[in-house]
């Protein structure tokens, strides 16, 4: 056994207003953020979209937009400027810099760009990204902790971060960069080991690229005042990138199932274990080499192409029995017809995933 330390770090530097004392108010925070933002790309031929100029109060603008301490630190690291130093020179003088990055380093990139905007009274830049990032809303991962919570609930913890205040409904928590929710059940525990466990679980994501997605489900003795989590024992955790559709489909998938186990108290995690056997285990190390492994299989030639194809697109590690488990997956939720979906998701599942029930 050993302790978590996550979640107490969470728990005490967060400021107040990125404190949430309950589900329904951080997912309200969350959801409002993300009906105010908006996606946009630019290309490399359109660069001049991101001019940094400085309006008349004496605020660096770029692309006409104030950027986020988040998004001025993004930009900084595409031109190859640093941040820290731009921030104390005069504003006129930082935007010299950057214009100078943007003429010769940007066009250099071979790759387009994401904005990330919010509209708060004035227009922000949340965010500036890689043309291959694929953004998670946070909102979609606090939905997903909301539908999975079930009997799971905050736990009780010192409030603002101040050892020896009153114990307050802690654990949830949300900025302008990301989220972090933190969820326990000690009421329906699990024998280990001659020890009776509390169960729990914690999942993270940033929408502007700050972090992964990922999650941690474990089982625990306490949790005390500061989050410290103490005597953790069959600790899963996932981290997966914002690249093609990883992140998206560890949510959809992988996210539930672990939760599931962890709630069925299936401490030998049987369906879990076979999930990180999937993802470590290499069927192939190129694109014939994976199409021929899934005709060995049995899989049709149509789905061998689309799934290996998808896996490709969507997934960061594609050639892994889970990468062409989702391949297969992405692939199948272009059917028109139901039948013929789950179908392919089910056989997929039962030759790439077989301990998993479905």
């Amino acid at each position: 056994m050993s302790n978590l330390y996550r979640a107490h770090l969470e728990w005490a530097r967060r400021a107040p207003d990125e404190r949430f004392q309950s589900m329904d108010a951080l997912a309200a925070a969350v959801t409002e953020r993300r009906r105010a933002s908006i996606e946009a790309k630019v290309s490399r031929g359109d660069l001049g979209r991101l001019h940094a100029t400085v309006d008349a109060q004496g605020n660096l603008r770029l692309g006409g937009q104030r950027p986020t301490h988040w998004a001025f630190g993004q930009f900084c690291s595409l031109v190859g400027a640093p941040a820290e130093y731009l921030r104390e020179i005069p504003r006129e003088l930082a935007a010299e810099n950057l214009n100078h990055g943007i003429r010769n380093r940007l066009v250099e990139r071979d790759s387009d760009f994401g904005l990330l905007t919010g509209a708060n009274g004035d227009t922000t830049l949340r965010a500036i990204t890689s043309g291959k990032y694929a953004r998670l809303w946070d909102a979609e991962v606090v939905d997903a902790v909301q539908r999975l919570a079930g009997d799971f609930r905050q736990p009780l913890c010192y409030k603002d971060g101040q050892w020896g205040a009153e114990k307050v409904p802690s654990g949830l928590y949300a900025s302008d960069r990301d989220m972090f929710a933190f969820l326990i059940n000690e009421d329906a525990k699990v024998e280990v080991g001659g020890e009776c466990l509390g169960r729990g679980f914690y999942a993270w994501n940033s929408e502007v690229g700050s972090k992964t997605y990922g999650f941690a489900t474990f089982l625990y003795r306490y949790v005390c005042g500061n989050s410290i989590i103490w005597g953790a024992d069959r600790v899963f955790q996932a981290r997966i990138r914002h690249v093609g559709g990883g992140a998206r489909n560890a949510l959809r998938d992988l996210f539930p199932r672990a939760i599931d186990a962890l709630r069925k108290g299936n401490v030998e995690r049987s369906e879990i274990e076979a999930i990180r056997d999937a993802i470590k285990d290499r069927a192939a190390q190129t694109p014939d080499e994976a199409r021929e492994y899934l005709s060995d299989k049995g899989f049709a030639r149509s789905e061998v192409t689309g799934g290996v194809d998808a896996a490709i697109r969507e997934e960061r590690d594609p050639f892994t029995r889970w990468g062409l488990c989702q391949g297969l997956t992405a692939f199948a939720r272009g059917y028109p017809h139901i039948d013929q979906r789950v179908d392919l998701e089910r056989r997929a599942a039962a030759v790439l995933l077989p301990v998993l029930k479905n």
